[in-house]
Formats: structure tokens, sequence, C-alpha cells
């Protein structure tokens, strides 16, 4: 027993670092290739998954580095093999330095940037040691190359640092504020003021409205973006818009098309998402790129003198082949991320900038590729749904592994992933949501504007502005599901039944997976309750054996609600089942009114749960929205963007006294 846990001693030792070596390779390539993907994908898979890799590609990087690091001077100088490990450690720099494609896995990363640079310190300082080593035993070329992959890793560690602290909070408010401004001279202007001819002075100021042009190809859109990409840095560490960017910014939605305002948000979410998750604001900067040759220069020089003047026969033929493998791939992801680089929104955006025939030839001839490759992965372009009755419905539907599931305390997580889907936001969705964003008023009530509107406030009221958030999402629900499955097929093939079924569930969906983006209240405690109740009812109608979904509807539909379900639970349950049951007769009852027909009804329901995601995203802090971006993105996210370019948003709407009169040409005169 002795002697076979030696022997595998012996194994591990040999092959310990060939093997932590390879592993991190292999993370590096994954991040490099799925460290993008989640811009665009918001599933659990991708997150699970660069997360893992997130966290294990550092871990094995610097154990790898730790035990090359423990070899001595004599080992090198007395055993071959361990000259070319001692060359792997300033390859390991190259992969803690990390794609370009994912510098933060969370926000929370780049306020960590410090810690980061500390490592860095510990690290570089380790390769450092073992390349002295290197050089110290041995005066071969490899010794030497070691300097050209250590320069390469050093930079690309000191991109990967620089862009978590360009991307931290307080750097980033901090590189936006203003030089100090004590703003014009008012002793002078009071001795002005008080001239003969004061009267010809003054006048009233409009907010400013820009043509910035009409054309709405990508290439244009992309410049549009970036300006309002730079509002949103502002808005986002606190900044209030000014009179001019505020007229700027309405300017630029003024006349398009929903497809082309979203798309406009496409861009902008897309270049916010670069800056803070990404090295974007170091590669694209004229001494990010200089210092990006010279690590590509290094890493294919080293390279092409390895594979052309090194004695490969003196060494191990698998410790040759790993080094084949970490330089191959070292200039493979390097080349990888060069063509990335050179087909992102950002080069085009350079391109693009000046009118000059030998930058337009550029972007002529990349356009079609750069077109290809980014189409359709700025955003996810698509909203989680939830549905509470149909969870429930499924949670009495036991399956194989319920109990180990309930054992291991994930019950519910699996269960709400297995009842998740997904709709595509089309056409229909941009366009009411962009036109009921115009047309509210910014001091609207939750729900009042859309009641009044239809002439059902004095009705409805106790479902909207009366109640808690939650409360009444929860009740909007329950009452929009019940109506949607209750009623004839011919009846709900109408688009805004439709409509009003997918914002209802997706907006479950963020009370549920993102509670953390809406008002505060009893949300999940309300939501639980609830839950409890139907599951209660269903399990007591054994509705959970029905395929039929209309069928376990109706059998709520049908309980007698005479009776305020408050008076019967008091306080003792937060649930609001039958509370929804009520609202949905009631809606039901629109159909027998004069006025009223299925259409107009969904139509009201369909701006009801528009109000209610517009009245949520503005109240949501930017953190949150910002945060969600490194998931895929949130239609919520886009509304509350959409909002605040226009002023909308209560937190950055401008006060207009400060500009209402002043000196004409005082600006040049009196500075």
């Amino acid at each position: 027993m002795q002697t076979f846990l030696e022997n595998i001693g012996q194994l591990w030792n040999a092959w310990e670092i060939r093997v932590t070596v390879s592993i991190s390779l292999f993370l590096h390539i994954l991040l490099i290739l799925f460290g993008r993907k989640r811009k665009y994908i918001p599933r659990v898979w991708i997150s699970i998954l660069i997360w893992i890799t997130y966290i294990s590609a550092d871990w094995f990087a610097t154990t790898s580095l730790g035990a090359l690091s423990t070899n001595k001077g004599g080992e090198v100088r007395h055993n071959e093999n361990y000259t070319l490990w001692a060359f792997w450690a300033p390859c390991l720099l190259l992969h803690l330095g990390g794609p370009d494609t994912i510098t933060a896995y969370s926000l929370e990363d780049n306020e960590l940037w410090q810690r980061r640079l500390l490592e860095q310190a510990v690290q570089v300082t380790t390769a450092a040691y073992v390349c002295i080593i290197l050089l110290r035993f041995t005066h071969n070329v490899i010794a030497f190359l070691g300097i050209l992959v250590f320069i390469a890793g050093l930079i690309k560690y000191c991109e990967r640092v620089w862009a978590l602290r360009s991307a931290s909070y307080g750097h980033l408010k901090a590189s936006l504020l203003p030089s100090p401004d004590p703003g014009p001279d008012y002793t002078r202007f009071m001795g002005i003021r008080d001239s003969p001819d004061k009267g010809s002075f003054f006048k009233t100021i409009e907010p400013p409205y820009m043509r910035l042009g009409d054309r709405t190809d990508d290439a244009s859109f992309i410049h549009y973006a970036h300006h309002l990409f730079g509002m949103l840095r502002g808005i986002y560490t606190g900044k209030i818009l000014d009179f001019t960017e505020l007229g700027v910014s309405r300017s630029i939605f003024g006349d398009k098309s929903p497809t082309q305002v979203f798309r406009l948000i496409e861009f902008e979410l897309g270049f916010m998402y670069d800056a803070l998750y990404t090295k974007a604001t170091v590669i694209y900067s004229p001494l990010g790129i200089l210092l990006r040759s010279v690590s590509l220069l290094c890493i294919i020089s080293a390279f092409s003198v390895f594979c052309v003047l090194v004695d490969q026969q003196s060494y191990s033929r698998t410790d040759v082949t790993i080094t084949y493998v970490l330089l191959g791939g070292a200039v493979v992801l390097e080349i990888y991320a060069a063509i990335l680089l050179f087909f992102s929104d950002w080069t085009v955006l350079w391109l693009t900038k000046h009118d000059q025939s030998w930058r337009n030839s550029i972007f002529g001839a990349i356009s079609p590729m750069w077109s290809y490759l980014n189409e359709g992965k700025r955003s996810s372009g698509s909203i989680a749904q939830h549905n509470l009755l149909t969870y429930c419905l499924e949670a009495k539907r036991h399956s194989k592994f319920e109990k180990a599931f309930k054992f291991a305390g994930i019950f519910d997580m699996v269960l709400a992933y297995k009842c998740r889907t997904w709709q595509n936001v089309n056409i229909d969705f941009k366009k009411i949501v962009t036109e009921y964003i115009h047309q509210r008023p910014k001091d609207a009530q939750r729900g009042d504007y859309v009641l009044e509107i239809y002439g059902c406030k004095d009705k409805f009221i106790e479902s909207t502005s009366n109640v808690d958030f939650d409360h009444s999402l929860l009740l909007w629900h329950i009452a929009t599901d019940l109506c949607y499955y209750s009623e004839q097929q011919d009846q709900i093939k109408t688009l805004n039944a439709k409509l009003s079924k997918a914002f209802s569930d997706y907006m479950l969906y963020l009370l549920v997976e993102c509670p953390f983006m809406l008002p505060n209240g009893i949300g999940e405690i309300r939501y639980r309750d609830t839950c409890a109740e139907a599951m209660r009812f269903f399990e007591q109608k054994r509705a959970f054996q029905l395929d039929n979904l209309r069928q376990s509807r109706m059998m709520l539909l049908e309980v007698n609600t005479e009776i305020d379900p408050q008076e019967v639970k008091g306080d003792r349950s937060k649930s609001v089942l039958f509370n929804g049951c009520i609202l949905a007769k009631s809606l039901h009852s629109l159909n027998m009114e004069g006025n009223w027909g299925y259409e107009r009804k969904w139509e009201m329901v369909s701006h009801v749960w528009v109000d209610l995601l517009v009245d949520a995203a503005v109240k949501c802090g930017w953190k949150h929205h910002v945060r969600q971006l490194a998931k895929g993105g949130e239609l919520f996210t886009c509304v509350r963007v959409i909002m605040a370019h226009l002023g909308l948003s209560e937190r950055f709407l401008i006060s207009r006294d400060h500009a209402l009169r002043y000196y004409q040409g005082m600006e040049q005169l009196i500075r």
C-alpha cells in the first residue's frame, strides 16, 4: 500500500505542472470564446459556465505559477525538463492577464481592482523570479524567449488591472467630473444690467433642438449611440443632465421609429457593457493599441524563434508539445482578439468619425463582415417569462428527483428554471412601449393615467395606485392569466391579449428572480403565500392531473368570491389569489358593457402592464440596471434609458428656472 501511494505521489510530482498549465490554457480559451456570449445569451447555463471558468482560470494559473517557483536553480541546471517548465511561468502571466472579452464577472470585481493590483505584484514577482533563475542557470535561447513572453504577459496583466480601475464606480465618477466653474461674473453682470439699454439683454431660453442628420444606417446610429453613451455614463454616476445635453438627446430620439429607438439603445448599452466588463476602454485607446502591438509582436517572435532555433530533441516530447500548444495557442488567441477588435463597433466608430477617403474605403471593406459578426450579438432581444399558476401546477406534478432537490434546498430554483420560457421582443413590444413613454405624463401615478383614459378609474383604482406595487403586480398577473385562458380561442388571438400575457409573465419573472429591481415591499412574502394557497386549491381539486391549462383556470373563476378574502384571512396570509380572481371577474364584466369589447379590454390591460413596467423601471437604481447587462440585459433597462434621455425620469429632469432669463452674449463678455 505504501509503495502504491509513493508511486502515485511520484506520478503527480511529474505531471502536476503539466496538468495545471494545460488546464489553465483550456480555461483561458473558454473565457475568450464564451466571455462575450453572456452579453446576448441570458441563460443560466452560460452564467454558470462563465462563473466557474472565471474563478477557476485564475486559481489554476496561480497554482501553476506557485509550483514552478518552488523549483530550485539546481534543478533547472541539472534537469533539462525544468528549463521548459520555467519557460511556462511567463506564459501563465498571459493567462492571468485575461481575455479582452471579460475582465469583470460582476460590477463588484471592478471595485476590487486594488486587490487585483496586489495580486498582480505578487504573481509578476513570482514569474520574474522564475525567469531570473532561468537566465542565471541556462544560457540558451529559451531564457531570452522567456523575457519576450514575460513582457507580453506583463502588458496583458496591466491591461486587466487598468480596465478594472477604469470601470470602478469611484474612478468613473471622478473622470467625468467637469473642471470647477465659477460661472459668469456676477459683479460685472449686475453692472451691465443697470445700463440704460438693459432691456435688450435678456431673453427666454427653450431647450435646444438639434438636427443631427436624417441618416438611419448603423454607422450613423453608432455615433448617436456613442454620444448617448457619454451621457449614460454620467447618469450612472449621478450626474444631472444639463440643458444642452437634454436637448440633444431629445433631438436624437425625436424622429426615430420604435425599431430605430431600440436599435440606438442596443448600441448604447453595448458600449456600456464593453466599458464596464471588458478591456474596451484600454485597448481602444492610443496607448492600448501600442501596447497590444508590442504584446502581439513579442508572442509571435517567441513562437517563431522557438520553432526555428530551439533544439527540441534535448527536451521531453511531452513538454515540447505543451510548449508548442502554449505558444501557438497564445498566437492564435491574439489573432482572434485582433479580429474581434478590428470588426468591433469601436473600430467602426473611429473609421466613420471623419469623412476621409481612406477611412471610408476601409469601412466599406469591413462593413459586411462587421455586420455579420455583430448582428444579434449586442443584446438578447428577448424577455423571460414566469407564470404563477403554471408554476403551482408543476409543483404538484412529482418528479423522480423531487426529494433530492428538496433535500439540497434547490427545489424551488430548479422548478422556476423548468417553468421559465422566453419571448422575443418584436416590433409590437417596441411600439407599445415607446408610444406610451411619449404619452405618459411625468407626474402620473401608477395606473391612474391609463384608467382615466379608458374611463374606469373608479372601478379599478383599488388594484393600482391604492396598493403596494407588488400587490398590484400579483393582482393583475393573476387576473390577466385567468382572462387569457378562460376566453374562447378566437377571442384571445388579438395582439393586445398576447402582449398583456407576455408583459404579465415578464414582470412576475422580475418579481421572483430580480426583486431588487422592483420597488421595495413584501413581494417575496406575498408571492410565496399566493403560491401556497394556489397549490392547496389545485391539490384539493386535483387540477395538477389536467393537461388543459384552461380547465385549471376555470376552476378558480368558479369559486364564489362575494365575500372579500381579507375578511376571512385577515392579516395572517398575504395571499392575493382570490383577489386576483375578483379582478378577473371585473374585467370579464366589461365585455357586457356597451362601449367595451374584447379588443378594447385587452388594449386597456396591455397599457396597464406597460404603465407598471415604466413606473418600476424609473424607480430602479442604475447599478441594478447596469448589473443586468452582464446577464443579457433587460427590456426593463431599455425603458429606463429611453426615459432618462427624454428627461422623463424624475431624477434627471432639469429645472429650467436657472435659464429662463440671461444676458445675451454674457458668456463671452464677462468670463
